[in-house]
Parts: C-alpha cells; structure tokens; sequence
C-alpha cells in the first residue's frame, strides 16, 4: 500500500488516535499533514509516502512501515475538522553534533526524526569523512519497557555553518580539551551540550570553556560503530544539569528539544558530582568483570566479560563489594552521597540480598542487557578505571579489592 498525496485516510481501529497539538514527524522531508479525529491526509508533499513514524502511539507503531494495509483505508472527501499539525519551521533547532561517534550519533538520529537540522562535525583528516548514511539497528526503549526493535538509516549531513543552537558533544575520555581548542578555532558558537564522562573538577571546565555557555548531561544510551552500521540502545530518559545550576539562555529551547524527541529528564542534585558518582560506579563493576577475560586484545573478549558479570551471583556480590570501594573515593572529593541515595542504594543492601535482585534484574531488563553488551569500546573502559584507581591511590583511600582487580589491566 502507498500513501498517495492529497488522498484522505481513516484509521481501521482504535490504536491510533489524532490529538490538536500532536505533532507526527515524517521519515522524507517536505510532508505536511493534516489530521482529524481519525483521519489524516497528505498535502505539500513533492512524492508519496511508503513509510512513516508515529509518535505518541501503540507499541506497534514502529512496524506501520511494513503493515500500511493494516491500519489505514482510503476514504472519499474531506474532513472539515483536519487541523495542521505539521512542525513549525520556526521551531526547528540546528543541532551540531561532534564527530560520528555513537552517543552523538544516537542522539543525532533522535534529534533529526524529531524533525530538527542535525549536522555533523569531522576534522578534515577525519577517516569518517566518506560516511554519508549509517544504518541502524536500535532497542528503543521510548513509550516500550523492554525496548522496540527495529532497523532504520540515518543521513549524515556534514557541518559547513558556523552558528547552532546547540553543539551535542559526547567524546571518548580525556578528548573533550581538543574538541574545545577546535571549536575556538574554527569560531563555531552554540550552546554546549556536553555529555562527556568528565572526571575533572569545575574550575578545569571553566577555564576550558572560557566564555562558551554550555550546560552539562549525561547519555542513557550506549552502542557501538561497526564501519556504517550503528548498533544502539536508547532508554526513555536523559540525565540533564538543573536550570538554576547553569546560566544558558535557551535551556527552555533544550527543554523543548528532548520533549520533542520523548525524552524524559532527569536533574540530579549536582550534575558534575553525579558523573563522578557514575564514573565511580562503573569502574568498580568494569574491573570485576575484567578478572573474567584472557587477555584485553579486542571489544569481543568485553561483550563476554559482561554477559559472564549479568549471569554469575558471585562475580555481582564482588562487584557491589568494588563499587562501595570506589564511591568512597569519590566521597573523598567532597561529595555528600546522601545527595544519590536512589544511584546508590543497590550497593547499599547486603550482598545475599543485592547480587540475586541485579542478577534477576539483568535477567529480566533486555534494554539494560543490551547496554552493558554493547558498550564494548576497551580503551575507554580502561581510562575510567584509571581515573577512579589514580585519584583513590593519590588521597590514600583504603579499597583493596578495587585495587588488585586494577592492578591486571593495562592501564
């Protein structure tokens, strides 16, 4: 079945239901439709339409693209009560997103579907230069709690302006200085949106970041590139910096942008102190799971470490033993942990009770199995773990198990 210009359709059932004010975003640009109760029809469209994505739906609406025959018949007439709600153009953002990586592209993807300009910026001797379209095989985890799977392709456009709304930053370890010296010598201005691992304190960021407002998040997101196919995980909800802790003056406009995109935020009580807490917690379960793998040669060897960690009671027990260790170094920066009772509290539990409840947890949650397989990128795992084990040996913090798991990787 086509989609054909300018003819009105009705839904079959009662899944689908067209609200005033709903926005539906379609794959092609150019398309503006209007919508009644239950019909819709194309107009302003330059081709008819095969596919389109749904927001605010069924579970299903993913799958419309296969089954257009299922849900929707043509009809004859017009419906005097079709309202336009088609994307305002005046409301779209130009989101500039650093690099190809995997988080930027996720969210770069996300960003674009939302109906938003999304460019990309490489170095001109990047090696991702030649990428125009990666394809993508996503869990998403919006509207779905075990996820939605489902394939797509994403259009890489290449930045060539020198003013955004926002510049979506999220880079490997220790490379967000680079980034910054390259945006300042380029002159490329927008809002900063980084969502990093940082481990450095405020007052590195802002003396990095000079004048440049920026405000601070952290993915619920993971994945990893194989050549031009983006293997990713997607949750609901996106860790984002409070509007009095940031002094931006678009953060409504960023507000908007994840609403948009249906995603959830959530403001911790300190954003920089939550990704020191985050970082912390990873080390402490990635250096359990090491002590399962042979050598650290390729990603493969860590996707196993992971899934052997999610299966084994024992190697949990261990890592909840390790994460208490690493949260007292972070303890040590001055950070009041009462502040993330709710991050910390399965590592507050005793161990008879918090290793079978993450055992069955990961058992159970599909998107949290697939983050912790997918993230397999070693070099990066290795440097939050050296972050959290060098500034725990610097303050003479007392963690011994975290130490000697540390202290077989090549750090």
């Amino acid at each position: 079945m086509e989609l054909q210009v300018g003819k009105s359709y009705r839904v079959k059932n009662d899944i689908f239901s067209f609200k005033a004010g709903e926005v539906w975003s379609l794959v092609d640009e150019g398309y503006q439709a209007y919508f009644g109760e239950h019909n819709f029809v194309f107009v302003n469209a330059e081709k008819n339409c095969h596919f389109m994505v749904l927001r605010n739906t069924s579970d299903e609406d993913m799958e419309i693209g296969c089954h257009l025959d299922r849900y929707f018949e043509e009809i004859e007439g017009d419906d005097n009560n079709f309202i336009p709600l088609s994307l305002d153009k005046k409301d779209t953002m130009k989101i500039l997103v650093i690099g190809i990586g995997v988080i930027g592209s996720i969210y770069g993807y996300v960003f674009s579907k939302a109906g938003h300009t999304v460019t990309h910026y490489l170095r001109k001797d990047s090696k991702k230069n030649n990428i125009h379209t990666l394809n993508v095989h996503i869990l998403d985890g919006r509207g779905h709690k075990k996820g939605l799977s489902y394939t797509d392709s994403y259009s890489i456009e290449h930045a060539t302006e020198k003013e955004y709304d926002f510049i979506f930053i999220a880079v490997p370890s220790g490379k967000l200085e680079s980034v910054i010296e390259e945006l300042n010598r380029e002159h490329i201005t927008g809002t900063l949106l980084i969502a990093c691992g940082i481990w450095e304190d405020k007052n590195y960021l802002e003396k990095l970041l000079g004048n440049r407002p920026y405000v601070l998040g952290y993915p619920v997101a993971g994945g990893n590139l194989e050549g031009e196919t983006l293997n990713a995980c997607l949750f609901d909800h996106f860790m984002l910096e409070s509007k009095a802790k940031t002094t931006i003056d678009n953060y409504d406009d960023l507000l908007k942008l994840f609403s948009d995109c249906h995603i959830a935020l959530e403001h911790p009580y300190d954003m920089l102190e939550w990704i020191w807490l985050h970082l912390a917690i990873n080390a402490g379960v990635i250096s359990v799971a090491s002590t399962t793998m042979e050598n650290y040669s390729n990603n493969a060897q860590t996707t196993e470490a992971a899934e052997k960690l999610m299966q084994s009671a024992k190697l949990l027990k261990q890592a909840v033993k390790s994460v208490r260790e690493t949260v007292k170094i972070v303890a040590s920066r001055g950070v009041v942990l009462k502040h993330y009772n709710n991050e910390l509290l399965p590592y507050k539990l005793p161990t008879f009770l918090s290793a079978p409840l993450m055992k069955r947890m990961f058992a159970n949650n599909i998107l949290t199995q697939k983050i912790m397989t997918l993230h397999n990128n070693l070099p990066d795992l290795l440097y939050v773990c050296k972050c959290v084990y060098e500034e725990g040996k610097k303050k003479g913090i007392e963690a011994p198990l975290f130490y000697k798991n540390c202290s077989r990787l090549p750090m």
